[in-house]
């Protein structure tokens, strides 16, 4: 396997935008691909009130895209989904910025490639 480049993490990802999902008529806005990963990507422009709510939408929408996709890819493909939401750049054009190095950290940390146990992954989350 490749070493993943956590300096320009963008030069191990395959980029497919707008993938039709086989066997309906649902579309993903991307998917960021890496070795036997994919990243299921939602982009939406927030422009509810209501934060949360949006989210949640956008969130449901990509587990069931997670869903379709798991039932046609072979099982040893790990697949992550990741909601995006847009904040207008109108008054502030870095509103985003942290939303974007969530984002870049989120995609290292999914495509770094682990060889340790579930076991030692979940103790790192307790301790």
């Amino acid at each position: 396997m490749e070493k993943f480049d956590y300096d320009n993490p963008l030069n191990n990802i395959r980029i497919i935008q707008e993938f039709h999902i086989s066997f309906t008529n649902k579309r993903a806005d991307y998917l960021l691909v890496y070795e036997y990963k994919i990243i299921i990507v939602e982009f939406s422009y927030n422009k509810f009130d209501n934060e949360d709510y949006h989210y949640n939408i956008k969130l449901n929408q990509l587990i069931g895209y997670k869903e379709l996709i798991i039932n046609i890819l072979p099982k040893n493909i790990d697949i992550a989904t990741y909601t995006f939401l847009i904040y207008p750049e109108d008054v502030d054009e870095n509103s985003n910025q942290e939303q974007i190095e969530n984002f870049v950290e989120y995609i290292k940390f999914f495509m770094e490639n682990k060889d340790i146990s579930v076991y030692e992954e979940l103790d790192k989350l307790i301790y």
